[in-house]
């Protein structure tokens, strides 16, 4: 770390797909002096999006760390301002902040990595595209933040664009989500005519000429334009009153009617925004060149440093117990791992959010979630493709390591042999597979290898053998997921493929009750084996599994409870109807007995599975298949053809909202349905309709659809 703690900023950049995240993350870099030309997306040129499918795609993959250096509000400071982009500084100067940023993807096939970077971040920016305001991925990443209690800016991107509507995206916001939306930046102009922003605190306005500037690096301050006024003075007053709602002193000046200062302003609305009260919203143009220095100046002076955090919550791993580590430098040293990668000269790399301590490289840590010691190689500072070596990294740091060979996503690090781990990120399960095979047999081998290391990287690619076919099967979260991660074992790893086409991952469930006895007992001379053990199987609703021990007096002992537990989750792999696994389910162990000698771990493991497995085929096994959350948009002369197509589709329309000649139409549909959509979409609207859909739960199918599921196999 560079700064101060105080002075530090550890923020992931997060929207909906097209929203301008990636520009915005770009422009940020350019404005910071980190890169000296801007790069364009339409382009594949910039910095963050490195991966040859992502320049080709134009999307972003995979997350992306990157530290720059920002003084904010300089500009109404005496101080000259340095109207270009600086090189990149050794070190920062006395007023400047350290911004580590993570650029996430926007599709939602990458939820993924966006959990996972939210999971170690302090302060988070959602973009909003100003003409499609909050899309079904917004809505996505902003309940993901809120899940980790991490403070929020909103920037409305895209002011330029014709259709853009600032106060209805503020209006949607408002309807949408539950924290308080407070605008401290007001447009001046529309769609072509936006010129710049209006600062609500300061009360003046920042006008971009593209003429005298085209960068957007030098921007005229100037007096709020007259027609303004009486907005600026409405929100202000707004800002003010919603303010005094967690400011004694704000409020004692308005009732007293003086005026408030802006230091007090800010000071109030920054505590109000770490604490998860309020959101304040920016507005700009990225691809524009507008009003990104005033987003970076909102990031500095109201985001949280890792300070404000004050304590990251910590788990005893042998009684679950919750506690609190303080996020200070003078503490212990701990870490938790949230991506790993494979670089081609470096090996494989562990990314770490470092919450309290220090560690040089060349030091052994112990990883207390897999119960080992790995010794820490060399510590880098990560710019996109990028490294740099540096020779410490202390608390409130984002860095990368290598030499860590056992350590995957999600393991705790700390400087001691202590039972403590912080919570890992949780990922989706897969909803879509495909059989995958190289199309030279002797590359056999080298695919396997390849699979293993992108589904090492990749929680949520999970590679299999099919018992029945032995083919590899590739699991993943959507048809983009495999199709870039097929494309990637030929680009990356010279093993071009050939997949089968995508496939649901059904899975099963239960309908029923069912109380079940088991005894496993095996005599072969010597030492035998015994276990005997009574559980109670029930239907769930929501959570994938739950188990329940219930044992009292000690008719198991306490070191058979995992070998039990893990005996029923494989028997829970294959379930009786049809060989998928089995989700949503409770199993509560209530009684049972053991011997003195013969009892082992293996007995119970083997007692529970066999257990398990019986009463599942009295439970009333159903198939279960992913549901999908569909949103799309649709001229309205349309509505009806897009209507009966999702009927047709065993689909289910939850609302519709219409504006003038569009119609956005939200359903929940089968993903099985669903493959090819996006074509048969162009087709009954001459394509003019776009669709969004992320996985919604997974549901019972139909008996009749059961049936023909089942059939084909």
């Amino acid at each position: 770390m560079n700064v101060e703690i105080s002075k530090l900023r550890n923020i992931g950049i997060v929207a909906h797909i097209d929203a301008g995240k990636t520009t915005t993350t770009e422009r940020i870099l350019y404005y910071t002096g980190k890169i000296w030309r801007m790069g364009e997306v339409h382009d594949g040129t910039t910095t963050t999006d490195f991966l040859e499918e992502e320049r080709k795609r134009g999307i972003t993959i995979q997350s992306a760390v990157i530290t720059c250096f920002w003084a904010p509000f300089s500009h109404y400071s005496d101080k000259e301002k340095n109207s270009t982009p600086k090189l990149t500084p050794p070190l920062p100067e006395a007023d400047e902040y350290q911004i580590n940023i993570i650029d996430t993807p926007g599709h939602v096939d990458f939820t993924a990595e966006v959990e996972r970077s939210l999971r170690v971040l302090d302060g988070c920016v959602v973009v909003f595209c100003g003409v499609g305001g909050v899309e079904p991925q917004s809505e996505t990443v902003w309940r993901q933040a809120s899940k980790y209690n991490i403070p929020i800016i909103a920037f409305i991107n895209k002011m330029d664009r014709v259709g853009s509507d600032y106060w209805k995206v503020l209006r949607k916001m408002r309807e949408n989500f539950s924290q308080k939306i407070l605008p401290v930046a007001i447009p001046i102009g529309a769609e072509k005519d936006f010129t710049g922003i209006v600062d609500v605190i300061e009360g003046k306005a920042r006008i971009y000429d593209q003429e005298l500037c085209e960068d957007g690096s030098e921007w005229s301050e100037r007096d709020i334009p007259a027609g303004l006024k009486d907005i600026w003075q409405r929100t202000h007053r707004e800002l003010l009153e919603a303010l005094s709602e967690t400011n004694d002193e704000i409020l004692e000046k308005l009732i007293e009617n003086k005026p408030v200062s802006k230091t007090l302003v800010r000071k109030a609305l920054r505590n109000a925004v770490i604490h998860n009260k309020f959101v304040p919203v920016v507005c700009g143009s990225a691809f524009k060149n507008i009003g990104v220095q005033f987003l970076l100046d909102s990031i500095c002076a109201y985001l949280p440093a890792p300070s404000d955090i004050g304590e990251t919550p910590i788990f005893n791993l042998e009684t679950l117990e919750k506690h609190k580590l303080k996020n200070s430098k003078n503490e212990k040293f701990w870490a938790l791992v949230f991506k790993i990668v494979t670089d081609q000269f470096l090996g494989k790399l562990s990314f770490l959010r470092v919450y309290s301590g220090k560690m040089n490289g060349g030091r052994r840590v112990y990883n207390t979630t897999k119960n080992k010691t790995e010794k820490i190689d060399r510590i880098y500072m990560i710019h996109a493709d990028k490294k740099e070596q540096i020779k410490e990294m202390t608390a409130g740091d984002i860095v990368v390591v290598g030499g860590l060979k056992k350590t995957t996503t999600g393991d705790t690090l700390s400087s001691e042999d202590i039972k403590f781990a912080f919570e890992p990120p949780i990922f989706p399960e897969p909803v879509i597979y495909q059989a995958i095979e190289p199309y030279r047999p002797e590359q056999l081998d080298a695919l396997a290898m390849a699979l293993s290391k992108i589904s090492s990287e990749d929680p949520t690619l999970i590679i299999k053998k099919d018992s029945v076919t032995n083919e590899l099967v590739m699991h993943g979260m959507g048809e983009l997921h495999l199709e870039i991660n097929a494309q990637r074992l030929k680009s990356e790893f010279n093993v071009p493929v050939k997949i089968s086409k995508p496939k649901v991952r059904y899975k099963e469930g239960i309908t029923k009750e069912v109380k079940e006895v088991g005894k496993y007992v095996k005599q072969t001379g010597g030492h035998g084996q015994y276990a005997h053990v009574v559980i109670i199987i029930s239907p769930l609703s929501e959570s994938n599994f739950e188990f329940v021990n219930s044992i009292k007096g000690g008719t198991i002992p306490q070191q058979f409870i995992a070998p039990i537990e893990k005996g029923v989750k494989m028997a829970l792999e294959s379930g009786p109807l049809a060989g998928y696994p089995v989700s949503n389910v409770r199993v509560e162990l209530i009684d049972g007995s053991f011997h003195e000698v013969d009892s082992s771990d293996l007995a119970f493991r083997i007692g529970a599975f066999e257990t398990a497995r019986k009463a599942l085929t009295r439970a009333g096994a159903v198939l279960l298949e992913p549901v999908m959350s569909l949103e799309i948009n649709t001229p309205t002369k349309f509505l009806g053809d897009v209507m009966a197509d999702i009927s047709s589709r065993r689909g289910t329309v939850e609302g519709l909202t219409t504006d003038n000649t569009l119609t956005i139409i939200k359903a929940f549909v089968p993903l099985a349905e669903m493959f090819g959509y996006a074509t048969a979409l162009r087709s009954v609207t001459q394509g003019r309709a776009s669709s969004v859909m992320s996985p919604k739960a997974y549901e019972r199918v139909p008996q009749q659809v059961s049936d023909k599921v089942i059939g084909k196999l």
